[in-house]
């Protein structure tokens, strides 16, 4: 694939040229976006609803609530990551892994670090995760961005980055996680959704 011609072109070109190069492996991507985008985005709403009474449930099933989302996702992940196995990347698809996997490493540490620092800060940690997660999550999409001059991935990580202030501002309150919830369907779901209908669409046309 020749990047300097992919990076003066369209979002419309570059997923077209991403499909052809790397076969099923870009709706792979997507669906490892829109699949967890869609179970957490639901709960975090879930919880606003339970936290700002809409829904009277127990406030002690917050820290139980992300179970089932992950007990979902987990097999689906694995499943994805199998198929994706037999696949050769090409050039472009080889950025998008490099983006992804800095993200899940820097979110490793990070996970780590505020572990340990718990009990220091006395801090509950489902509190701020979200705004350090969407500062990550946008970090992942301004690289791509920047790699590949691509207008709309500079618009997700400026909507990721937005969203982790709005997050910080609102830290302890039921709004915190309604901001969550649509942040997530917006930023992590939506790319997803955008990513797998649009490279089936350039692979047929």
């Amino acid at each position: 694939m020749n990047d300097q011609v992919l990076a003066g072109r369209g979002d419309g070109l570059f997923m077209k040229a991403l499909a052809e190069e790397g076969g099923d492996m870009p709706t792979q991507f997507g669906m490892q976006l829109l699949v967890p985008g869609l179970l957490y985005g639901a709960t975090a709403l879930v919880a606003w609803a339970m936290l700002s009474g809409a829904l009277d449930l127990p406030a002690s099933w917050m820290d139980w609530l992300w179970i089932p989302a992950t007990l979902i996702y987990v097999p689906i992940l694995l499943v994805l990551r199998h198929r994706a196995r037999s696949m050769i990347p090409g050039s472009g698809a080889r950025v998008w892994i490099a983006a992804w996997s800095a993200m899940g490493l820097m979110s490793g540490a990070v996970l780590i670090a505020l572990i340990m620092a718990r009990g220091r800060i006395n801090a509950p940690f489902l509190l701020l995760w979200p705004p350090i997660a969407f500062t990550l999550f946008g970090g992942a999409w301004a690289m791509l961005g920047i790699v590949r001059r691509q207008s709309s991935y500079g618009f997700v990580a400026g909507g990721a980055f937005a969203t982790a202030i709005v997050c910080a501002m609102l830290i302890s309150t039921p709004t915190q996680w309604l901001v969550t919830g649509i942040g997530i369907l917006l930023w992590v779901a939506g790319p997803g959704a955008v990513i797998v209908l649009g490279t089936r669409a350039a692979a047929k046309s």
